[in-house]
């Protein structure tokens, strides 16, 4: 129903609301094609010629949507991954989080929590789970990946150098849609040459051509690559030649019902640390 829609049941095509931002797909034969993005991540996609017919069958069609993570540890970005996870739940897609190797999500009560199905994937015949992804063939992601076809692939990652182009590339395709989000900047190395003979020989500096090289392998696989900031996305165009047109950057989120200014437990925390009522306090996490 008109209703259920509004309410926020996933669409594949549906009309862009306030707080979402808009990107450009690469021409395909159906012509272009339109992603928002919303603050929360959740996305749907939208053709650029009206079709009624055809927005009337996909509006009422959730999406299944897969999470590649490759964590070794719990942090941060296992955190985002599974609010991302919440977030797409609550608009009614489908979503499994598949581990590439190493479990990290099933003993934390933040995954237990959501609804997400969790699939831990063997990365080897053996099944052992800290088989490095450099260390996997082209040919083992594409019959892994071939298994877990999807509506939308998403590759949650600490940055650019976490995989490889050869999982990208199968991720590519075996899926409608893929996906990835950059947590962080990935700048330009500096050039550095070793000396040779004793300083007679200038070294040629092969390994940094080899890095950029790798690096640019990155870019032409995903369909859209979402960057938590600006200083994350400007290197990925200027560098390493990843189209403007897929690069989209949204924000990381506060939860405002988790951090709520407090008063009494700022004296508080104040008072224990030390710290007077007017000194500027900076925190890192």
């Amino acid at each position: 129903s008109a209703a259920s829609t509004r309410a926020g049941v996933a669409r594949r095509h549906g009309k862009m609301s306030a707080g979402e931002r808009t990107f450009v797909f690469p021409r395909t034969m159906r012509g272009p094609k339109r992603v928002t993005l919303r603050v929360a991540r959740a996305w749907h996609t939208q053709p650029r010629s009206a079709c009624p017919q055809a927005r009337a069958h996909f509006c009422k069609q959730a999406m299944k949507v897969h999470l590649l993570t490759a964590a070794r540890h719990w942090g941060g970005l296992e955190t985002h991954a599974c609010g991302l996870a919440a977030a797409l739940e609550a608009r009614g897609h489908d979503v499994t989080i598949v581990e590439l190797g190493r479990d990290a999500f099933t003993k934390r009560s933040a995954a237990r929590d959501l609804r997400t199905r969790i699939l831990q994937v063997p990365l080897d015949a053996t099944g052992t789970p800290d088989v490095p992804l450099q260390n996997v063939p082209w040919w083992r992601w594409c019959r892994i990946l071939a298994r877990l076809r999807a509506d939308v692939c998403v590759f949650t990652k600490g940055g650019l150098e976490v995989g490889t182009w050869a999982l990208e590339a199968a991720a590519r395709l075996f899926n409608r849609r893929y996906v990835t989000i950059e947590q962080l900047a990935c700048p330009m190395p500096a050039l550095e040459r070793r000396e040779h003979a004793g300083g007679l020989l200038p070294g040629l500096g092969l390994w940094w051509y080899a890095t950029i090289l790798r690096r640019r392998l990155r870019a032409p696989w995903a369909h859209a690559v979402v960057c938590v900031s600006e200083g994350v996305r400007r290197p990925l165009a200027r560098y390493y030649g990843f189209s403007r047109r897929k690069l989209v950057t949204v924000h990381n989120g506060i939860d405002v019902r988790a951090f709520t200014p407090d008063a009494a437990v700022r004296r508080a925390t104040r008072k224990a640390w030390g710290i007077s009522d007017d000194a500027l306090v900076f925190g890192a996490v």
